[in-house]
């Protein structure tokens, strides 16, 4: 739907990065400026881009005037991010990966479920795609809507709730944060701090997003840099809620820091280069040693076995876990 003029005040600031992606860059965008939430800027921030994303960019300005345009030398996703965030006026953000599609609804719904519930983070279910989501079922009714407790979160922070793109936020959560420039997995730096922050998070049970699969992007490259930065951010996950005083929270954390662990030694993705596996490996004994005084016994256990023995780590796993439910179900007769 196209507007005849700006908006002065708008709604939602939509944050769309640009990266080398003219060959997607149309539908994603023709999907935003058609949401029927219509009060809203899109904010695009050409990051260098060396295709004709530019000129596309310029163009869709100059076809509706709620879009605005930077073109800065390449800093990353990270500095594309923040300067969408220093820029924009809306009450709430929305950050839109410019290879992704949304429904024309997505806006709408989102704010609309901010208003009724009060939450200053919503989020919603999204689909996996392999090709631009370009037909979307219309959503005739108010979504079921789910509230997540903060705790909830923090026990488990999965990857629809780390991620950056599916969700509506209040513009005060990044009153002080910004993503780390030069990081990937940068939505992992930031999502603790966001999270704390809030009581509840609504999340619409609808999806409102396609997330877009492709050989080129930026989560199929340079493997050792992504794992390397993923530790970084789950050691200051840990860091972060000893600091608040959440050892509960801090546990939890500890396991998603070993589960990463395990997929680089013992699981499918165990194919490390001899040196770069030795490194981790001494990783995951410093990490033991740093957290051991906080971890559960059966956590205890399971770092000790995987800085020990990874080739082994699996099977002595599976081996206690089937021995303590077998003693559970024991306990349960005797009962």
């Amino acid at each position: 739907m196209r507007k005849d003029g700006p908006v002065q005040q708008p709604l939602i600031s939509v944050i769309v990065p640009v990266y080398n992606v003219s060959a997607y860059l149309d539908t994603c965008l023709s999907g935003l400026v058609r949401q029927t939430l219509t009060e809203i800027e899109i904010i695009l921030i050409d990051d260098g881009s060396q295709d004709q994303s530019p000129a596309l960019c310029d163009h869709w300005a100059q076809l509706d005037p709620r879009i605005r345009v930077v073109h800065k030398s390449n800093g990353g996703l990270s500095s594309a991010r923040n300067m969408g965030i220093d820029m924009a006026k809306g009450e709430y953000l929305s950050f839109v990966d410019s290879d992704d599609t949304v429904h024309p609804q997505m806006m709408e719904i989102l704010f609309d479920t901010a208003q009724r519930t009060g939450s200053l983070l919503v989020g919603c279910d999204y689909k996996v795609t392999s090709s631009p989501m370009v037909h979307w079922p219309t959503v005739e009714s108010p979504p079921s809507c789910s509230m997540i407790t903060r705790d909830s979160i923090f026990h488990s922070i999965t990857v629809d709730l780390v991620v950056a793109w599916n969700k509506l936020y209040h513009h005060s959560l990044f009153s002080s944060l910004r993503y780390p420039v030069g990081r990937y997995h940068e939505d992992e730096f930031l999502a603790h701090r966001i999270f704390w922050q809030i009581p509840e998070v609504a999340w619409v049970r609808t999806p409102l997003y396609g997330y877009l699969q492709r050989p080129g992007s930026i989560m199929s490259q340079n493997l050792s840099a992504h794992y390397e930065d993923a530790l970084l951010a789950y050691r200051d996950r840990i860091q972060f809620c000893r600091q608040q005083g959440r050892i509960d929270y801090l546990r939890d954390s500890l396991d998603t820091l070993l589960s990463h662990y395990e997929n680089l030694l013992a699981g499918e993705r165990g194919s490390l280069p001899d040196e770069e596996r030795q490194s981790v490996v001494h990783r995951v004994s410093q990490d033991f040693e740093a957290w051991k005084k906080y971890m559960r016994p059966s956590q205890k256990l399971y770092w000790h076995w995987l800085s020990q023995n990874p080739t082994n780590y699996q099977k002595r796993k599976r081996i206690y876990s089937n021995c303590t439910a077998a003693l559970k179900r024991f306990v349960g007769k005797r009962a």
